[in-house]
């Protein structure tokens, strides 16, 4: 049938290529809710941390 390495080797294109799409929604709604608290909040980006492109986050203003 398949080898192992194959499946492995499938296994995590697919994985990396259905991540991509679920990083763009989370930095679109970090990015929304941050212009509703935009007086507290700020929209910081990170890329070392992020596994596939750039990761936004939506953080409040006394912990930066």
């Amino acid at each position: 049938m398949f080898s192992s390495f194959t499946c492995v080797l499938a296994g995590t294109a697919i994985g990396v290529g259905l991540f991509a799409p679920v990083q763009a929604l989370m930095n679109e709604r970090a990015a929304e809710r941050c212009k509703a608290l935009a007086s507290t909040h700020q929209l910081v980006s990170y890329s070392e941390d992020a596994f596939v492109g750039t990761a936004y986050a939506c953080i409040d203003k006394r912990y930066l």
